[in-house]
């Protein structure tokens, strides 16, 4: 029998989440680059208190068998990752540094996701980042309004031409961070709307009050995404809806009929893919180019250990051994050039599948359970356009994958 944590040890544990979260978004600031160590250091502190105060609660035994094999899969990456970059790899001079920047993150993971289990947290997490990431995004657009500027420009969206795209970056580091964060909003706000728990206990005059606020968010929130020009974020958050009820929809026919009409969608979308000529679309969003950094793995024989685990950014730096490369837009490729073919069975096949494991549950499971799930399939397919799957700089990383363990080992507990 589970023993929950006392309520004020999990509201601690909140408000430690939330200092961690507030710090991480400071450092997507343009002007914080600076201070991104001292908010690195903040972030380890912090960690370190959780795990300090919560090592008697915190357990494997809160984890479900699916989610069991994509934590041992991270975690056997990471010890091939650090032991070989470290000790054999070409770019061994960048593994300390990553490893002091990543090793919080996959912590993160592993900590919050364990706790927000055991003291059922789900809902109080989801709103902990709804709320804040709104709240972040709303002082970014009001510092940095632009009111719809970006509809002069709107048709140029796809463009391959960075100068005729209008991109606002609300003063973050990156326009496509910007969006990121946006598309997490939105995906966050239907969880939020899913869920059963939320709001179960509040006034319905304050629900109202908040639920309004969320939904002025929203407007905001997306005026802001298509202003930030982030074609995958965009895709992203089409694509979400779309895989959400696709979900509830087959869950609600027979294996047969369920099967049959897989096999058409699938068709379907081939020859809607000729039809809109898709692969022009892969050559105007400039993310072919990231597969020239192959070549590397056959300069220096390294398809089955790979170059060595680096930051994806040191890829068009210049640095050497990486002169001539160009960015690396694609967390697959990542696995592949940084850690190999070894690196990727490790990786890539426990996610595949926690993955299929999410999507068989969600043909029988809640309305949650289905949107979660379709979050899921979609950073899957948005990893081939950015390395922001299982990546340390993306906090959208660190909240999905807090949210897919928890939610579906909790399902699993519930089950049993």
């Amino acid at each position: 029998m589970k023993i929950k944590l006392s309520e004020l040890k999990a509201n601690i544990l909140l408000l430690a989440y939330l200092a961690m979260l507030i710090s991480k978004l400071l450092v997507y600031l343009e002007e914080g680059a600076v201070k991104g160590r001292i908010f690195d250091i903040l972030s380890w502190g912090l960690l370190l208190i959780c795990i300090f105060l919560y090592t008697r609660d915190i357990s494997i035994k809160h984890f479900d068998s699916t989610s069991l094999v994509l934590i041992v899969g991270i975690l056997a990456w990471m010890v091939w990752a650090y032991f070989y970059g470290a000790m054999f790899s070409i770019l061994n001079e960048f593994v300390p540094r990553f490893f002091l920047q990543s090793l919080p993150f996959y912590l993160d993971i592993l900590v919050f996701s364990n706790i927000v289990i055991n003291s059922n947290l789900t809902g109080k997490f989801i709103k902990i980042n709804l709320f804040t990431i709104g709240a972040f995004l709303f002082w970014r657009y009001c510092i940095n309004f632009d009111s719809i500027d970006f509809i002069r420009t709107i048709g140029n969206f796809w463009s391959s031409n960075q100068s005729v795209r209008y991109r606002n970056a609300y003063g973050l580091y990156h326009a496509n961070a910007t969006g990121m964060l946006c598309y997490t909003y939105l995906v966050l706000f239907v969880l939020d709307t899913c869920y059963k728990g939320s709001y179960e206990k509040t006034h319905k005059l304050v629900k109202n009050f908040f639920y309004s606020i969320e939904c002025v968010l929203l407007v905001i929130v997306f005026v802001m995404l298509l202003s930030t020009g982030s074609r995958n974020s965009l895709i992203s958050a089409l694509l979400f809806p779309v895989l959400f009820l696709t979900i509830r929809y087959f869950s609600r026919i027979h294996t047969i009929e369920r099967h049959v009409q897989v096999a058409v969608g699938i068709i379907l979308v081939a020859l809607l893919a000729i039809r809109l000529n898709f692969s022009s679309f892969l050559v105007q969003s400039n993310r072919l180019s990231n597969f020239s950094n192959l070549n590397l793995l056959s300069k220096y024989d390294k398809w089955i250990t790979g170059l060595g685990i680096s930051d994806s950014g040191n890829f068009i730096s210049g640095v050497l051994p990486l002169l001539g490369t160009t960015y690396l837009d694609n967390f697959y490729l990542w696995v592949l050039l940084t850690t190999g073919i070894i690196g990727c069975i490790l990786l890539l096949i426990p996610v595949g599948y926690f993955t299929v494991s999410m999507v068989s549950k969600s043909l029988r499971e809640t309305t949650f359970f289905a949107s979660v799930t379709a979050a899921l399939l979609v950073a899957i397919f948005s990893a081939f356009f950015e390395t922001n799957l299982i990546y340390p700089t993306f906090i959208s990383s660190m909240i999905n994958w807090i949210i897919f363990i928890s939610v579906c080992s909790a399902t699993a507990s519930t089950d049993s």
